[in-house]
């Protein structure tokens, strides 16, 4: 963020998908003014709880239903989806992804992660749509619902949505005596 947005005291955040606000937390450490985001009213507790030493103008939390971003037209500055949009079907991503276009500044900038199809999970589960899961007890997710993507989806969704991409990059991590797996693909887009 550092980089992109160094002017923290002048810059709104939206971390979409905050669960229990680890990302707005630390960003809030660095000076940013950030909006918690999330459709579970247990996380936003956290989020309020762990976040309760900053003032009302650095965290601002909000709940948000289904794949709606209840935010005005360009209010924010930029977005983080930390380990949040895999976890819906490409098309609904797609439709969050584009809502989330809608509530950046013109040329603000979105980074979102996504679990590749080399991760050791895929597969690992009913298969309820084209390479989305509801993983079994061997993830340790049992019940969860991922989206494995590829390259090509990720610009499908971010061209579609209104974004062009900055950057891919890929990220493993291996454990289990690299047994097990973690593929990820890390991704900034920027408003178009």
């Amino acid at each position: 963020m550092k980089r992109n947005y160094a002017h923290p005291e002048s810059t709104i955040l939206l971390d979409y998908g905050c669960g229990g606000g680890r990302d707005s937390y630390a960003l809030c450490v660095e000076g940013y003014k950030m909006i918690a985001m999330d459709y579970a009213e247990e996380a936003l507790e956290l989020v309020r709880e762990k976040c309760k030493s900053f003032s009302k103008d650095c965290i601002t939390v909000v709940k948000n239903e289904a794949l709606e971003i209840p935010l005005q037209d360009h209010s924010v500055d930029g977005i983080i989806a930390d380990g949040s949009l895999f976890l819906n079907s490409k098309e609904d991503i797609t439709v969050v992804v584009t809502n989330l276009s809608q509530v950046v500044k013109n040329d603000g900038l979105i980074w979102a992660n996504f679990r590749t199809r080399d991760d050791s999970m895929y597969g690992m589960g009913e298969e309820i749509g084209e390479n989305l899961f509801r993983l079994d007890e061997r993830t340790g997710r049992a019940g969860s619902t991922y989206y494995f993507a590829n390259e090509n989806d990720i610009k499908d969704i971010f061209t579609l949505a209104g974004f062009k991409i900055e950057t891919i990059d890929d990220y493993r991590q291996t454990s289990d005596n690299r047994r097990e797996e973690s593929c990820w693909f890390h991704v900034v887009g920027r408003r178009k």
